[in-house]
């Protein structure tokens, strides 16, 4: 009957729960994967110094690089200036049997040697690094172009030469002068200069 059935509410209770609609649960939606989350910008020391620490590595290949190049330059300098020596006996050689062609030929190569040296003494650093001494180097360059000069004085020294012959030694003359001035004017930029003091300055020295 359906009466008694309708009026006996505790059997049927469990029933009515399960019948009766609920509000649907709201799922937070899930965590992006780790690849698509925000990346927050770390203050950990690490990441503070990190940057700072491949500067270091950089700065320190640069600097073991440029002293390479600048031993490099003052390993050729010296090179360039016992090859001028040797070039320097020849042309004196060369005055004492008056042998011309020998003469040009040396006065020739001490001009091109010359131009090396200026060359490479615009390669030196403004500062003494690691084992390039910048006054030391600047005296081995003037050293050389000095030589050079003196190779091409003992060419023209001999007195019959050819025209032509004549000319190439004039021609090696002016290359070594703008050698040796191309020497002088890094010398100024990268030596400290010692300003001089009028004839009537008198120091005291007392203490």
């Amino acid at each position: 009957m359906i009466g008694p059935v309708q009026n006996t509410s505790l059997p049927l209770e469990p029933a009515r729960q399960q019948l009766t609609p609920h509000q649907p649960v709201v799922t937070p939606p899930p965590q992006p994967p780790v690849a698509e989350q925000p990346i927050a910008a770390s203050t950990t020391p690490k990441d503070k110094f990190a940057g700072k620490d491949g500067e270091k590595d950089n700065d320190d290949a640069d600097t073991k690089r440029q002293q390479q190049q600048q031993y490099a330059a003052t390993r050729a300098l010296n090179s360039a200036w016992v090859r001028l020596t040797a070039l320097q006996q020849l042309a004196r050689e060369a005055l004492s049997v008056g042998n011309g062609p020998q003469a040009r030929e040396a006065a020739m190569e001490a001009a091109s040697v010359a131009a090396g040296i200026r060359d490479m003494a615009n390669t030196l650093p403004g500062v003494s690094v690691g084992m390039v001494d910048i006054p030391a180097a600047i005296d081995s360059a003037r050293l050389g172009v000095g030589t050079a000069m003196s190779v091409i004085d003992l060419a023209d020294a001999i007195p019959h030469h050819p025209v032509e012959d004549r000319q190439a030694i004039t021609g090696a003359r002016h290359q070594v002068i703008e050698a040796m001035a191309g020497v002088e004017a890094v010398a100024a930029e990268l030596l400290p200069s010692v300003p001089e003091l009028p004839a009537n300055t008198r120091l005291d020295v007392k203490a």
